[in-house]
């Protein structure tokens, strides 16, 4: 089940959990064998070991799979586990970095499936479950104080925080308006050096910070928009890059003068200072290089 976007709001009918950043996963548990499937519904069982359950019961739970550096969910540290197929080197690393599996749903318990029961019915369940494995968590979650938690955890430097009604039951692939995604936003003022085109006239803009590339932006760029940014940006091309791109861009790029600013949203960023997940905002008019 997939959530919708939402803003911070208190209500005694919610209840909200810290949205952990790693990677989506459903766990089938029974008669001691495991199977993860992500939301791909790949099998990636292979990859983490480490959280096989030794458990009686047989169960089939939701939740996230997170590896923690200094305490915060690390997406890049988790990006290394998932990139690995050498199965030593995932026993290795399985046990000297393992990652955790944050659980924080369940459709299944003991044979009966549990999806229709009302969201507070499930959590109780999860609490019954002996999962037998330090690295599966349960999800912790307060109700009624959406905005407060929102704000100690973005102060805290995590993603964001997840709604859920109560009451509700759990729908398998339906994004749902009864479970809420509310998210930090960080903004940023880029400097476009270039523009690629793929699929349409322009695709993305190419940026850069401080004279240095952060990567490129296609999202949120409307068809209106996009004629707007090509014709300023045509009256700026040039022959060579202004900074230095260290990766093959898709598509024609096109170079430009670095003298249009644009305001950027974005996830976080990579260790090298990259934008994660942007989303084009506006033209910056007010504001120079």
């Amino acid at each position: 089940m997939l959530a919708q976007k939402g803003e911070p709001f208190d209500s005694e009918d919610w209840i909200f959990e810290i949205k952990w950043d790693g990677t989506r996963a459903i766990m089938f548990y029974e008669d001691g064998k495991m199977l993860i499937q992500n939301r791909r519904l790949l099998d990636i069982t292979y990859r983490y070991p480490e959280l096989k359950p030794h458990s009686k019961e047989q169960f089939i739970v939701d939740g996230e799979i997170v590896m923690f550096e200094k305490g915060k969910p690390s997406f890049p540290k988790l990006m290394q586990r998932e990139s690995l197929t050498d199965l030593a080197r995932i026993k290795l690393l399985s046990k000297v970095l393992p990652v955790k599996y944050i659980v924080f749903d369940v459709l299944e318990w003991e044979g009966e499936n549990v999806e229709k029961k009302p969201l507070e019915e499930r959590k109780e369940i999860l609490e019954h479950i002996e999962f037998g494995n330090k690295n599966i968590i349960l999800c912790k979650y307060i109700r009624g104080r959406g905005k407060a938690l929102f704000e100690n955890v973005v102060n805290a430097g995590l993603e964001g925080v997840m709604a859920k009604k109560l009451g509700t039951p759990y729908i398998e692939g339906k994004r749902v308006d009864f479970w809420l995604k509310i998210k930090k936003k960080n903004e940023i003022d880029a400097v476009v050096v270039g523009y690629t085109v793929k699929n349409r006239e322009l695709s993305s803009l190419i940026l850069a910070e401080n004279g240095r590339y952060i990567g490129c932006v296609g999202s949120g760029i409307d068809e209106r928009t996009m004629l707007l940014l090509k014709r300023k940006l045509d009256e700026l091309r040039v022959e060579k890059p202004a900074v230095e791109v260290n990766e093959k861009l898709e598509g024609e790029v096109v170079w430009v003068k670095p003298e249009l600013v644009v305001e950027v949203e974005y996830m976080e960023r990579t260790p090298e200072g990259m934008l994660r997940f942007p989303r084009f905002r506006r033209i910056r008019e007010d504001k120079g290089v």
